[in-house]
């Protein structure tokens, strides 16, 4: 059984992540607290 390859995989986590931010950008009334999220989840 062989899976999806590494690069694929990658990718769909990285399409992923930044439809959740894109979904929680409304969340947040100031620019700069949106980006601390999207910062903290891309520490995540």
């Amino acid at each position: 059984m062989v899976g999806p390859s590494i690069e694929t995989t990658l990718e769909l986590w990285a399409t992923s992540l930044r439809d959740v931010k894109t979904r929680i950008r409304p969340l947040f009334s100031q620019d700069r607290v949106a980006a601390t999220a999207r910062q903290f989840l891309d520490g995540l």
